[in-house]
């Protein structure tokens, strides 16, 4: 993924929070794609009516509402080298998070996916192994290199809501 194509905004916001706790995730159809497959990316569609964000991906895989915001899951939709974004969104124009599961050469699916806690999914997506995904309700700052790893994210310092890692 490049470092400055798909930049999260570096405001706080409350991601998965109401005024009193953790808010879970729940399964949610608000939502819809205009994918842009040259550029591997798409533009979000609430109620039939386009909104001015693009982030990486170009099929809808699943969404999520989690307190006031949102978590979707988008592939590239290449069945030999897929690629799945998990991206937060604080309001429907702001991205506050994006990582990114993939390898290079390496076909993939997304299956088994199911919500494991208030604020967490696991999954499948090489084969038999297991991911999960995490919604922090605050961002935590963190340093990224370039490393062979299939989780991916912006080059650099961040604040970072999303937490992928194997299981």
């Amino acid at each position: 993924m490049e470092d400055t194509k798909w930049r999260a905004t570096t405001r706080v916001l409350p991601a998965c929070r109401d005024s009193r706790r953790l808010s879970p995730l729940s399964p949610l159809q608000a939502f819809d794609l205009v994918p842009d497959r040259e550029a591997g990316s798409s533009s979000l569609v609430i109620g039939g009516k386009p909104v001015p964000v693009r982030f990486p991906g170009v099929s809808l895989t699943a969404q999520f509402q989690c307190g006031e915001g949102y978590l979707l899951l988008t592939t590239a939709d290449s069945p030999f080298e897929e690629s799945l974004y998990a991206i937060l969104l604080g309001m429907p124009t702001e991205i506050l998070d994006v990582v990114e599961l993939s390898n290079p050469y390496t076909p993939a699916a997304l299956t088994d996916l199911e919500i494991v806690s208030d604020n967490s999914l696991e999954f499948s997506f090489f084969g038999r192994d297991r991911w999960r995904l995490s919604v922090s309700e605050r961002p935590q700052w963190r340093f990224s290199l370039p490393i062979f790893s299939p989780v991916k994210r912006k080059t650099g310092f961040s604040r970072r809501y999303l937490r992928l890692h194997a299981v």
